[in-house]
């Protein structure tokens, strides 16, 4: 179950990293990181990531490219990517305190992720649950959302979606909202079908380094801004 904020366009900005490291830190820890050979070419990638400070080290030298990346982490990094605005008339999250460092990256990343769209008729309660892992399938929706208000890309239509995802067994009880998104995020290469297919009844999640690698391809793509550490 998806749990967050509706998708609202954006009005005002903010972003707070937390247990980051600084962006001097974050320089020098991406030439130095010990445990990203094991992805070969791909840990280029994953040092363009981190110097933007759009995806911090764990640690000194430590990237921690097969962790789960969680909802926080994520959000923090497409707010950083993207400079995401807050919207102006974001409902509460419930369970993201105003103190929370992060809070502003993950009231204008939540915008994105679309949870009415994968329950349109339901009271939500606004939940973000920063520590729950990002799923393929979320990860997916928020930057289709993202990209596509930004006019990237179009919708697909509802016969679309349904012939793209028709191959799909585990998405057959997904409202049409979300197999529109989920389909235009196939259609623009951003997400596999097989990426979407759920493993003994439990969506993917993502590591650390597949998310990095990701963002740093729709990066270059499609011309996203290289982010300047002040």
């Amino acid at each position: 179950m998806f749990h967050g904020s509706r998708f609202f366009r954006e009005g005002a900005i903010g972003l707070c990293l937390s247990c980051a490291l600084s962006n001097a830190q974050q320089n020098t820890a991406a030439a130095t990181l010990t445990d990203i050979s094991s992805l070969g070419a791909q840990s280029s990638a994953v040092v363009r990531i981190v110097n933007q400070g759009i995806i911090a080290p764990l640690s000194p030298g430590n990237f921690g490219p097969q962790e789960i990346i969680t909802r926080r982490q994520f959000a923090v990094a497409v707010n950083r990517m993207f400079g995401l605005q807050i919207p102006l008339h974001q409902p509460a999250i419930h369970d993201v305190a105003d103190s929370d460092p992060d809070a502003a990256a993950i009231k204008a990343a939540a915008s994105y992720m679309q949870s009415q769209a994968f329950c349109p008729t339901c009271a939500l309660n606004n939940n973000f649950e920063p520590d729950a892992p990002m799923s393929e399938v979320l990860q997916a929706v928020t930057l289709t959302s993202i990209l596509e208000s930004r006019h990237q890309f179009s919708l697909v239509s509802t016969n679309d979606a349904e012939s793209i995802l028709s191959a799909s067994p585990s998405l057959p009880h997904v409202p049409t909202p979300a197999r529109i998104l989920l389909a235009t995020a196939v259609r623009n290469n951003i997400v596999t079908l097989d990426d979407l297919q759920a493993r003994q009844g439990i969506l993917n999640v993502v590591t650390r380094a597949n998310s990095a690698i990701l963002l740093d391809t729709i990066q270059q793509r499609f011309k996203i801004p290289t982010v300047q550490n002040p």
